[in-house]
Order: C-alpha cells, then sequence, then structure tokens
C-alpha cells in the first residue's frame, strides 16, 4: 500500500469515527446534558425559594408567633408539638444510653471470657438489643450454642448468664429512663416499637413511639380540656 492509500485509509476512518460520534455520542451527551441543566435549575430554584422563606420568616416571625398563639387550638397544637419533640429526644437519649451500656457490658465480657472477636460481637450485640422482641438473644444464645458445639462449656455459660444480665439491664434502665420521664409505660413503647417495624418496616422503630406519643399527647390534651369544661359547666350550675 503506497502513501496516497494508506492516507486514503486513515481519512476514512476519521470520517467514520466522526460520523459515529455524531450519530451516537453527541444526542447522549446532549440528552444528558440536558437533565443535568434541569436538575441543577431545579436544586437552585429550591434553595433560592427556601432562602427567600427563610429570611420573610425570620423577619416576621414574632408577629406570626403572636398571631398563632391568639388562637386557643394553634397554641394548644404548639404546646402539642413542643412535648412531642421532647418526648422524642427523652425516647432516643435513653435508647442510646442502653445501648451504649450493653455494648460495653457485652464487650468487656465476652473479650474477659475468652472469646473471639468479643469487643466487635459486644458492639453488634448492643444495636441488636435495641430491635423489638429480639434483643440480644439473637446474637447471644446461638454464641452459647456454638461454643458448646466446640466445646467451650464454660464460655456457653458466660454467654447464657450475660443475655439474662442484658434482659435485667434494659428492664431496669428502661423504666427509668423513659416511662417515668414521659409518663408512658415501657411495655407500651416496646409494642409500639413492634408494630411500627410491622408496618412500616426499619423506618417504624422510629415511626411506631412517635404515632404512639402523638396520639398520647393528644389524649392528655383533649382529657383536660374536656375537664376543665365540665368544671366550667359545674361552677355555672352551682
Amino acid at each position: 500500500m503506497d502513501g496516497d492509500g494508506i492516507e486514503q485509509f486513515i481519512l476514512e476512518r476519521v470520517n467514520i469515527f466522526i460520523e459515529n460520534f455524531q450519530v451516537q455520542v453527541v444526542p447522549k451527551i446532549m440528552n444528558e446534558s440536558v437533565g443535568y441543566v434541569k436538575g441543577f435549575v431545579g436544586v437552585v430554584s429550591f434553595l433560592a425559594i427556601m432562602i427567600i422563606a427563610a429570611v420573610l420568616l425570620a423577619k416576621d416571625y414574632k408577629g406570626i408567633m403572636e398571631k398563632l398563639y391568639r388562637k386557643g387550638e394553634m397554641r394548644c397544637a404548639i404546646n402539642i408539638g413542643k412535648k412531642i419533640f421532647r418526648h422524642i429526644g427523652t425516647f432516643i437519649r435513653a435508647q442510646f444510653i442502653i445501648l451504649l451500656i450493653i455494648s460495653l457490658l457485652c464487650g468487656s465480657v465476652l473479650f474477659l471470657g475468652g472469646i473471639e472477636g468479643g469487643i466487635a460481637i459486644g458492639l453488634f450485640t448492643g444495636f441488636m438489643d435495641m430491635l423489638p422482641f429480639i434483643g440480644t438473644g439473637l446474637v447471644l444464645m446461638p454464641l452459647a450454642f456454638w461454643q458448646i458445639l466446640n466445646g467451650y462449656y464454660a464460655k456457653a455459660v458466660i454467654c447464657v448468664i450475660l443475655y439474662v444480665v442484658c434482659a435485667l439491664t434494659r428492664e431496669f434502665l428502661e423504666p427509668k429512663l423513659i416511662g417515668e420521664k414521659m409518663g408512658i409505660f415501657p411495655v407500651a413503647i416496646l409494642f409500639s416499637v413492634y408494630a411500627g417495624v410491622k408496618l412500616f418496616g426499619v423506618f417504624g422503630i422510629v415511626k411506631g413511639p412517635l404515632a404512639l406519643i402523638t396520639i398520647y399527647e393528644i389524649y392528655i390534651f383533649l382529657k383536660g380540656k374536656n375537664g376543665f369544661r365540665d368544671e366550667g359547666r359545674e361552677e355555672s350550675g352551682n
């Protein structure tokens, strides 16, 4: 093949490449670019609206809150909302404290008991303790059975005793950290978590107690409101 033939061959290949690029690649790039531009414009618009709304709200916040508080129903709704958020904070803080205590307890006992990977297993056990009707038994009981199969009977006994101690620890701490501060029985919280998981999946761990707390606060509000009306009727009757 002479020099002219090579040049002609290269030019043909370049033209074919350019045509394929124009037909296949360029439209895809343009389509994706349009999508990216639309998404970018949407994000910028959302942020701009949120910033403007935040500025306007900050400017008129005091006046808005004063108008809302003049209406009895809205004032009660705001108070209920504040109590709900306070209860949610109490519930999350209590669960975190219990998780931390049980994780440290399991990790230290399993490590000192000579169980391989005791610290990691202990941390995982503390997390599993948050799940309703599962708890530490899902980890510690199979672990005890595994130790028996391997002939480590003392380690199996340690796992069983640790399971009992963890269950008693939760039973002792939960009423102190949740029930007494929120005014709701811990067993009700437990069943709300279970119902939430059944209805909403993993996020039901949060949605279940949140629904229970909301219903409870609305019930307390309606009960107090009806009690106030009954007292007013009795006074007017006298």
